[in-house]
């Protein structure tokens, strides 16, 4: 069995941002997309594991984008780490209104992968809605019952608990970092 590896599968805009200060404040080593985005691309081009399983390699964590990018968690769960998965929900409305504030100019690759090429809109509000939802529910049906998971609805607040007690680390002597709250 291979070292511990946490992915947070997440969508954007659901407390990915805190969640990565939380592994790095947890002792993780958070893997860095933006410093190593050709080899994510290259992965989803050939869908290849062993190039899947050298990127993971030498990071403990992972969050945001592309961790949540259709069945990703899929070809996770097959690779022989000790992957303990987190997703994190809000509620659809509200999760999209943050989607469309923040992130109109969203990365050309997650906006192809994810939403047909387009920007997240009022006009297009159903598709990413639609899309949210729809993976949110896949990924609750395939991780029902099994003990590498937990779902945090952040709508419920977010603390140091559930999260540690599921990682199995003790709890921190500093407040959650909830970042970019909005």
């Amino acid at each position: 069995m291979k070292k511990e590896k946490i992915f947070h599968i997440g969508f954007h805009k659901t407390a990915t941002s805190s969640f990565e200060k939380v592994y790095e404040i947890l002792g993780y080593k958070l893997f860095n997309r933006l410093n190593n985005q050709h080899k994510l691309k290259k992965y989803y081009k050939t869908k290849n594991i062993e190039d899947l399983s050298n990127i993971i390699e030498k990071h403990d964590a992972f969050s945001d984008n592309p961790w949540f990018w259709n069945d990703l968690y899929l070809d996770l769960d097959k690779l022989d780490y000790d992957a303990k998965f987190i997703l994190t929900t809000r509620d659809s409305e509200k999760w999209f209104k943050s989607l469309n504030k923040k992130h109109i100019n969203m990365n050309i690759d997650a906006r192809n992968h994810l939403y047909k090429g387009n920007r997240p809109t009022l006009e297009n509000k159903d598709l990413f809605i639609s899309k949210y939802e729809s993976y949110n529910v896949e990924v609750l049906k395939y991780f029902q019952n099994k003990s590498n998971f937990i779902h945090i609805d952040i709508e419920n607040g977010l603390s140091w608990d559930s999260i540690c007690g599921f990682l199995g680390k003790k709890i921190p002597q500093t407040s959650f970092p909830w970042l970019n709250k909005s």
